[in-house]
């Protein structure tokens, strides 16, 4: 008996530390650029002859970054990559009316605190290529502003809180597809797209009749990582 406890107790022992040789944590921090779908056909609402007047959205620069376990899977060249991130992104919209003179700028600048992760297959040494899925909680929904050259901002106020009322940034569900390098020094660099399956943005009913479509949300991030313990 004492001979089978001595066995066990090695092999547990064995066992626990061939995990933590597997096993990497640390922290990642990152821009990105993010893109929305669809933003101009859902503002416009019933007012839908746009050879009066011209309205486009654009891509903004945004940040990412947080916490992220590696566990690489004995006598292999996988592993998985659970992570916590938040995330701060959008997209902007810019109206101009040369007919009234009218233009604005409405910013969509939403939170989001974000939960997935990452199969990732090593090839050549830190070379990886990974694909993931990542739900985002939306903390700030409302989070627009709106800025107009109409009467130097007279109205900026009001049409701020009426789209505020109007739109509401919903979370937001992504697959994900990565190619990264980690060095043995514990850095590691990770090019990383996004893209939405779901809308990540809906609208609620107001005196401005905004169009139900498709808001599909789209990331490309580059970021750089450290992590405390390595393989």
């Amino acid at each position: 008996m004492k001979k089978l406890g001595l066995m066990l107790l090695l092999i547990s022992g064995l066992s626990k530390g061939q995990y933590l040789d597997n096993l990497t944590y640390g922290l990642k921090l990152g821009a990105l650029h993010s893109r929305v779908t669809n933003l101009p056909e859902m503002l416009i609402g019933r007012e839908n002859n746009r050879q009066l007047f011209d309205i486009t959205s654009k891509g903004v620069f945004g940040v990412e970054g947080g916490l992220f376990l590696n566990y690489k899977l004995p006598a292999s060249r996988v592993a998985i990559q659970p992570e916590l991130l938040f995330r701060y992104s959008g997209a902007e919209v810019n109206y101009n009316n040369e007919t009234t003179g009218s233009s604005y700028k409405l910013g969509l600048r939403y939170s989001y605190l974000m939960l997935g992760g990452i199969y990732k297959v090593y090839p050549f040494l830190g070379l990886n290529i990974g694909i993931g899925a990542f739900y985002s909680k939306n903390l700030t929904p409302h989070a627009i502003s709106y800025n107009s050259k109409e009467r130097n901002g007279l109205y900026d106020t009001n049409f701020r809180q009426f789209y505020r009322e109007g739109i509401v940034g919903k979370d937001d569900f992504n697959l994900s597809f990565s190619l990264g390098y980690e060095l043995e020094d514990n850095f590691h660099f990770d090019l990383r797209y996004y893209h939405g399956v779901g809308d990540m943005i809906g609208n609620r009913v107001t005196s401005f009749q905004f169009l139900e479509n498709t808001n599909r949300s789209s990331h490309l991030s580059l970021s750089v990582g450290y992590s405390f313990h390595n393989w």
